[in-house]
């Protein structure tokens, strides 16, 4: 889950708070309400009972267009966890400064997973000079670090990745996609 919760999750640390049942620092995480049971998944796997939430978000495109989104959400009231999390590198605006996480390296293929499933996606596009359509996977990090260690593993893998700008990578040809499924998906339980 520390993958998943590095795309999509955040911490909020509340000092003024201390002592206080209910309050303090917490994991919080929203996502599409297509995804809530991978929500309720999490929750489970975290023994919580913490209420998940619905509603719905507005967001603004660059051209001023106007879009809702029905999201749920769920928020983990934990000093604990929070601790846990920041020793990992999930820290308040985290999205820039990300680092790569203090995990056995046999775990590596688990975050990448979850990291993807958060932050990644797949998508066949026509290319405006060829009848043909190309199949890419592509995962949005905007920490340059974390960027950097996650395609050194993909290609120690045989998965070659290709900078798709500061934001983003790509991974390249048709059998490093190959690779890339199967190294995250072969014998995998927990995925979106």
């Amino acid at each position: 889950w520390l993958g998943f919760i590095y795309a999509d999750g955040y911490v909020r640390i509340i000092t003024r708070y201390e002592g206080r049942p209910g309050q303090g620092n917490s994991l919080g995480m929203k996502l599409s309400v297509l995804d809530k049971d991978h929500l309720k998944l999490l929750r489970k796997c975290m023994g919580s009972t913490h209420k998940i939430t619905y509603g719905e978000s507005v967001t603004k495109n660059k051209q001023g267009k106007l879009y809702t989104s029905h999201m749920c959400s769920i928020g983990v009231y934990s000093n604990e966890l929070v601790e846990g999390l920041v020793s990992q590198g999930v820290v308040p605006r985290k999205t820039r400064i990300l680092t790569p996480p203090k995990i056995d390296k046999k775990l590596y293929r688990h975050f990448i997973r979850g990291f993807f499933d958060g932050d990644g996606c797949c998508c066949n596009y026509k290319n405006t000079n060829s009848e043909y359509k190309r199949f890419v996977y592509s995962i949005a990090c905007a920490a340059p670090q974390l960027k950097e260690w996650m395609m050194d593993i993909l290609k120690e893998n045989d998965i070659k990745c290709l900078h798709g700008d500061d934001l983003s990578f790509n991974v390249g040809s048709f059998k490093s996609k190959y690779n890339f499924y199967h190294y995250l998906y072969d014998n995998a339980t927990i995925y979106l």
